[in-house]
């Protein structure tokens, strides 16, 4: 769809148009050799706003000599936004972490304990078990 250019910055347009797009809509600009994804913002009878997330290139802009074409594009996926932790958040998460090193320590060291303690029990009743079986053998 035919349109003209009223207005033009790095990051959006107004167009004058026969059937402006509604808000929220997005199209594709096309400006001579390079087009661009837009959001329509804003419609006022035959002029309408856009919004795009990449910058215009405006030396193509001034190269259609105001006329660029407009199709209607698909939504553009969503950025992943990491948002920061609060201090209760962060304290949570490290009060997590402290537990589950103190539940590890505990566990190493019942798991030590264990052992030894299975290593001493083993000496302990070997010698005797060693002379009943020895003497056992003579018969």
């Amino acid at each position: 769809m035919p349109a003209s250019i009223r207005n033009v910055s790095t990051r959006g347009m107004m167009l004058r148009m026969p059937q402006p797009p509604r808000p929220g809509t997005y199209v594709e600009i096309e400006t001579g050799a390079s087009a661009i994804a837009a959001r329509a913002v804003w419609t006022a009878g035959q002029s309408c706003g856009l919004h795009s997330r990449e910058r215009f290139d405006l030396a193509s802009v001034g190269k259609s000599r105001g006329k660029p074409t407009l199709k209607t594009a698909p939504r553009p996926q969503a950025r992943q936004v990491q948002r920061r932790l609060t201090m209760e958040e962060m304290a949570s998460n490290n009060r997590l972490a402290s537990n589950f090193f103190q539940y590890l320590t505990f566990a190493a060291v019942g798991i030590a304990a264990a052992s030894s303690l299975g290593w001493e029990v083993y000496h302990v009743l070997s010698a005797p078990m060693a002379t009943i079986h020895h003497t056992l053998g003579q018969k």
